[in-house]
């Protein structure tokens, strides 16, 4: 059976990654050596670096791992996997973590990588300080600087490809959506965790259901969430572009359970679905990766 792992979202919102490694999903950012170049004539933007940048190699350890990318001025990781870094770096944060279970979004990667965990602390320049910490949750910024020192440090080349991969397609049910639209003046929720795109989840407590309270969230944080507990990636196709209020109950599936984010979640008592299909995937391919320089 898939579990939500929920102190991965928790960590999600604050900005730290610890615990497990897992593969990320496709996003938005800069552009690194073969993904992109001006047009002809056009000035090419600043490109965006660490001010200084610490890379050091140890041995990996699965069970214990930090990243930090909420930090106002800077990045920090101890014990990474290589290819969460790379995958920060051409993916983000947020659609990273939502897949970090259910896709492996970097291919390519040389076999020295499964031997190497990083420690990284970058830091952001002082004119960039400003813009850095209004940045959006998927941390462009933040992208270009780690795509900078994989261009400088690791000499990485990569390309971007679509493929056709398995995925959970989140939908309206045959009643329709049973949802209570959030009112805005309504007061933020005691103990409530902020999520990258604004909304708020409430933890499950130990002597309480297994529900899990949501509060302005949309559609999008909700696959999130979802794609979070499933063994594939969950792709929002139910049209519903408010903010909503509701919970969802976690059933206790015992061990020969079903995998579906629909059976752990259960996302029909919303009047909502999951269907499982296919549909193309953003995916990265690592065609060079040198063991880094460190310092």
């Amino acid at each position: 059976m898939v579990q939500l792992r929920c102190g991965f979202l928790l960590l999600v919102v604050t900005g730290l990654a610890m615990g497990r490694a897992g593969g990320v999903a496709p996003g938005q950012g800069g552009t690194s050596s073969g993904l992109g170049k001006a047009a002809v004539g056009e000035a090419k933007p600043k490109k965006l670096a660490f001010e200084v940048v610490s890379v050091r190699t140890g041995e990996p350890d699965r069970k214990r791992f930090m990243m930090q990318w909420g930090l106002p001025d800077r990045f920090r990781a101890q014990g990474m996997p290589v290819e969460s870094i790379v995958a920060l770096a051409y993916f983000g944060p947020v659609k990273a973590m939502a897949a970090a279970r259910s896709e492996k979004l970097v291919s390519g990667l040389p076999d020295w990588t499964e031997k190497v965990a990083l420690d990284v602390e970058g830091t952001v320049p002082p004119e960039d300080v400003e813009a850095y910490q209004k940045q959006g949750p998927d941390k462009p910024m933040l992208q270009q600087m780690l795509q900078s020192m994989l261009e400088e440090r690791f000499g990485i080349v990569a390309r971007r490809e679509m493929v056709d991969g398995p995925v959970y397609v989140l939908e309206v049910g045959k009643k329709g959506a049973q949802l209570k639209a959030n009112k805005e003046d309504e007061p933020k929720p005691l103990g409530g965790m902020k999520l990258a795109n604004g909304g708020w989840v409430i933890p499950l407590s130990r002597n309480e259901e297994p529900r899990m309270r949501f509060v302005s969230v949309t559609m999008t944080e909700l696959t999130q969430f979802l794609s979070n507990s499933a063994d594939r990636p969950v792709v929002d196709r139910t049209e519903l572009t408010g903010r909503y209020d509701f919970a969802l109950l976690r059933r206790d599936l015992g061990e020969a359970g079903d995998p579906e984010p629909s059976v752990v979640w259960n996302v029909e008592e919303i009047g909502l679905r999951v269907v499982a299909t296919t549909a193309p995937r953003e995916r990265l391919v690592v065609e060079k990766l040198e063991k880094p320089t460190v310092n």
